[in-house]
């Protein structure tokens, strides 16, 4: 009975940092959230109880080989390309840091399980607010649509010497009237400083369209 209530408490520890994790990546409205954390961090703990208690004198390491495996294929399917940005890195990297809190709990060290679920939120809380680092670029973007001409070129071109900001090229037009028009992809820091410099080419009478997602 007392090894049947260390399981138990094992469970419940695990889906709570399951919980926790998963709340931090529902309230960024991430495609994995609550319910995917809380269900693979139980699988993963019960498979390793399993692994390492269920089969005395068996090698421990197989299933929780496969389990890293089996996490490495649900990590991928949260990852896509949105132009030339990979999205859900940070997601697919927070499911694998789940499964190994579970893994680490599963097999008894709790601490360690704790530890972990607490540096993965303090870095998932932290480099979102603080704007930390290349993933801070990846979901905020705007797209410009202006006619070429060169007062909105050199503005274009003060904005990109900022290193808060990266600028593609994303279409050249050529029109029968003579006139080019461009189209320019923003991915940026999310600054209010940057944010308000995007929007000011709203008012720039060349600049057909102004999107930002």
């Amino acid at each position: 009975m007392d090894t049947l209530l260390l399981y138990c408490v094992r469970l419940i520890v695990a889906c709570l940092c399951g919980f926790l994790i998963g709340m931090e990546r529902s309230a960024r409205m991430k495609s994995a959230g609550v319910r995917t954390h809380v269900v693979l961090i139980a699988a993963c703990t019960l498979f390793t109880i399993i692994s390492k208690d269920a089969f005395p004198g068996a090698d421990p390491s197989r299933i929780a080989a496969q389990i890293v495996t089996g996490v490495g294929f649900i990590g991928a399917g949260v990852i896509f390309k949105d132009g030339s940005t990979l999205k859900g890195l940070s997601t697919a990297s927070g499911i694998l840091a789940t499964a190994a809190v579970g893994m680490a709990i599963g097999s008894g060290f709790i601490a360690i399980g704790l530890a972990v679920t607490a540096i993965v939120l303090a870095i998932q809380v932290a480099f979102h607010r603080f704007s930390v680092g290349f993933d801070a670029y990846s979901q905020n973007e705007a797209m410009l649509i202006f006619v070429e001409n060169e007062e909105t070129e050199k503005k274009i071109n003060a904005l990109e010497s900022r290193k808060s900001i990266k600028i593609k090229k994303t279409l050249i037009q050529k029109h029968n009237d003579g006139t080019i028009e461009k189209q320019y992809r923003f991915v940026y820091k999310n600054t209010p400083e940057v944010f308000k410099e995007i929007q000011n080419f709203v008012n720039d009478e060349k600049v057909m369209t102004v999107t930002i997602g």
